[in-house]
């Protein structure tokens, strides 16, 4: 009897700790759509359901691809817009975002991160009012797992030159040379007027 006792008591607990992800997976099975799931959120926030929006925001924000890959691009779009709505009105949604950013950025540190934690670790720390944190992480990445860093350069490279911090930059700018021009062109093409660039930059590599 006591046998039975505890493993009905184990079989519990297991099924409450899983409670929370079924129960909004079904949720947006039942409603079919990633439209309809986005519509009864944005209904949520506009009428203050405070933290029944919070709590699926979190959860579409970890589940996504494992849904549909094609959401992907939705988490730090549309629903991340959403989520910083509700943070206007709700400052634990801010906590609940600082939660998940700083999950991102402790997988990061322990080199087992990819592409789209970084992309996380960007998109949520610009919405904290928090960027140099990223550029912060870049550098650790960067001494201590320089595979990885190359591989995120591509979605930090604007940050790093914008921080200036060319002796960073050079290591994974190939051709100076090459670079400058790019940049240059993106400048002009922005700024018509612009004759030349900042002697700064010029003398930067």
């Amino acid at each position: 009897m006591k046998r039975l006792l505890a493993a009905l008591l184990l079989m519990a607990a297991l099924t409450h700790a899983e409670e929370p992800v079924s129960d909004y997976g079904r949720e947006f099975r039942d409603l079919g759509t990633l439209d309809k799931y986005m519509a009864q959120l944005q209904q949520a926030v506009q009428t203050h359901k405070n933290k029944w929006a919070l709590d699926r925001c979190v959860w579409f924000y970890n589940n996504a691809e494992k849904i549909d890959l094609s959401y992907y691009p939705i988490r730090n779009g549309k629903l991340l817009r959403l989520w910083c709505t509700l943070a206007g009105r709700y400052p634990e949604a801010w906590d609940a975002m600082a939660t998940v950013r700083d999950e991102r950025e402790k997988r990061l540190r322990s080199g087992k991160g990819n592409n789209a934690d970084f992309d996380d670790m960007s998109s949520l720390s610009r919405e904290l009012g928090e960027e140099d944190m990223v550029l912060e992480l870049f550098r650790f990445l960067h001494q201590e797992f320089p595979k990885q860093a190359e591989q995120f350069w591509p979605m930090i490279r604007k940050k790093v030159f914008q921080a200036k911090d060319y002796e960073l930059a050079k290591h994974y700018v190939k051709d100076p040379a090459a670079e400058f021009t790019l940049r240059l062109q993106r400048f002009r093409s922005s700024w018509p007027e612009a004759n030349s660039a900042p002697e700064a930059d010029r003398k930067a590599f």
